[in-house]
């Protein structure tokens, strides 16, 4: 299988040099002199630079756990270059299979409504402990008893069959009939992808402290990508980070009372709320015409690619009351959820609704569908596990303040990304209050028992929705 042609992409800041010059060391150190990864590797993707972090996955791994052993053997590279186009070939049929893929379905319904039910079951195992029903078991035992998984039967080991069967699924879907009939080159794919990598991102992400890294490197990139780099936001930075976060913009200098002044202020206040919200809706107005506009141009200059159907409109999915229920909004006040779901009535039923929910997805295909942001993801997952360039731990494991800390982080992380009017209208008025509300919504992560149940579950969806002939089987 000759590697496929593809226009070179450039390394352009340090992170993707770093990563070419390790790919080049593990899987090209072969390659004549002069030859760039795309004239020697093949294709994973679509996109040279999603390769290039992908790569930096796959030389990662298979220096560590296959030349570490296989060159003690034998200083032949065809065995890892065989293993490379058997990995291309499976990560191109998975993009075929993501392009076809119903991601809004995915990723605002079923996996809200899975996460939903999982914060539920917890805080319902919290409250039934050293109650009558349960007086001596914990809350991971009572929150096994409420969600059972197979790979959570009794030992690691059950984890590690679960996992190789899912393997075993998965890869009988993806590889080409002829490596599917050598019993070597299958089991030997498998268990890379089951011991190698599946066990080692379940585990690693299961930790709290890890979620919590995660939390926060997301948030804050989403919410200023031009002052902070995902290579930038490291353990080792912690402060730099606190004091990112929680650097805002000062406050006015408080004088003493004056009745004119204060009626003044209150009436250019409310004068000023006004017009921001009159600015508001004309500046959304005006995006949503341009998009309805654009939308209409490319129609009528050529014909609409054909997507998935989505069983709901967007402000019907489970997302939205998902959000209601992690933040505990719907037992401070009952009445939101009603009033949202009454509200987003004339939105999807009425006649512009059609043209409000293709905006929404149009948005959404926009920033899920976004190479730069698939990248940036991938550069965060690959630093967090595989920080250093190495399965091994970087670091020290967190004592019990810094994971105090790591989790601050996260909530200063949420607290500075939510909107103000938010704060203002469904939160308590001081800040204190507002992140003591924002950790009380994150207490379910901080189980290390129940956040496996979690990804255990979340990987079971996207594995059924990507490879649907498991469940047929």
């Amino acid at each position: 299988m000759p590697p496929s042609t593809r226009r070179a992409g450039v390394p352009v800041d340090s992170e993707e040099r770093n990563l070419a010059a390790l790919t080049k060391r593990v899987l090209c150190a072969h390659a004549p002199p002069g030859k760039s990864i795309e004239e020697v590797l093949p294709a994973l993707s679509s996109s040279p630079k999603v390769d290039l972090q992908l790569y930096g996955f796959i030389s990662i791994i298979l220096r560590d756990f296959v030349q570490s052993w296989y060159q003690k053997i034998t200083p032949d590279h065809e065995f890892i270059d065989e293993i490379v186009l058997v990995i291309a070939h499976c990560t191109l049929s998975l993009e075929q299979r993501i392009r076809q893929l119903d991601l809004e379905t995915l990723l605002l319904e079923e996996a809200p409504a899975l996460l939903e039910n999982h914060v539920k079951d917890y805080r319902v195992a919290l409250e039934r402990q050293s109650t009558a029903l349960y007086p001596y078991a914990t809350v991971n035992e009572i929150f096994h008893s409420m969600q059972p998984h197979p790979a959570l039967i009794s030992s690691p080991e059950s984890e590690r069959l679960y996992l190789k069967m899912l393997g075993s699924g998965v890869l009988a879907a993806l590889l080409p009939p002829e490596d599917i009939q050598s019993d070597c080159e299958r089991l030997l794919v498998r268990e890379i992808l089951s011991n190698m990598v599946l066990w080692n991102v379940v585990d690693r992400l299961s930790e709290p402290h890890m979620i919590f890294e995660l939390i926060t490197k997301v948030v804050t990139i989403l919410a200023a990508p031009n002052k902070i780099k995902a290579a930038d936001v490291s353990h080792a930075k912690s402060t730099e980070i606190m004091t990112f976060l929680q650097s805002q913009s000062p406050e006015p200098i408080k004088k003493p009372d004056d009745p004119d002044q204060s009626i003044l202020r209150t009436l250019s206040s409310t004068a000023m709320t006004y017009l921001e919200h009159a600015y508001t809706f004309v500046s959304g107005a005006a995006i949503i015409a341009r998009h309805a506009s654009a939308s209409l141009v490319s129609l009528w200059k050529e014909p609409p690619r054909e997507l998935p159907k989505r069983r709901k409109p967007i402000l019907k999915l489970s997302v939205w009351k998902t959000l209601v229920t992690l933040f505990s909004l719907d037992r401070r006040q009952p009445w939101l959820l009603g009033s949202i779901q009454l509200a987003s009535t004339p939105l999807t039923e009425q006649p512009p609704g059609s043209l409000i929910d293709n905006y929404l997805s149009h948005v959404f295909q926009q920033a899920v569908l976004n190479e730069a942001v698939l990248i940036r993801i991938l550069s965060i997952a690959r630093n967090t596990l595989f920080p250093n360039g190495t399965l091994a731990p970087p670091r020290v494991y967190p004592t019990e303040d810094e994971k105090m800390l790591i989790q601050k982080q996260a909530e200063l992380a949420i607290w500075n990304a939510t909107p103000d009017i938010i704060k203002s209208m469904y939160m308590p008025a001081s800040k204190d209050e507002q992140l003591r509300e924002i950790g009380e919504s994150l207490a379910f992560l901080r189980s290390r028992s129940c956040n496996k149940h979690l990804i255990y579950r979340l990987l079971d969806l996207l594995v059924s929705r990507l490879v649907p002939e498991m469940l047929e089987g």
